[in-house]
């Protein structure tokens, strides 16, 4: 929401408060993509989970492109960082 409201004043902005406001949008889109991989990570194999995860997915890879100018090589890795380490065997 907050983001959605940053973006929103960024359009209607001009001059040196629209490149705060982008900046801003920035930040809150880096702190999406974090929250999202962490989601996706912590979720991945649980079945509870299914129905949420393409939605969790589609956002992050939306947040991702935003940052990354419209690719999502990378976002794996964003991903991978999160999952817990296999136990022992």
């Amino acid at each position: 929401a907050e983001y959605q409201q940053t973006a929103t004043e960024h359009r209607a902005a001009t001059g040196a408060a629209r490149d705060e406001l982008m900046k801003k949008a920035q930040g809150q889109s880096d702190a999406a993509i974090e929250a999202f991989a962490h989601a996706i990570a912590l979720t991945e194999g649980n079945a509870a989970y299914d129905q949420i995860r393409p939605q969790l997915m589609q956002a992050l890879e939306w947040h991702y492109k935003f940052r990354h100018d419209g690719s999502a090589d990378g976002m794996q890795k964003v991903i991978d960082k999160y999952k817990k380490p296999a136990g022992p065997k």
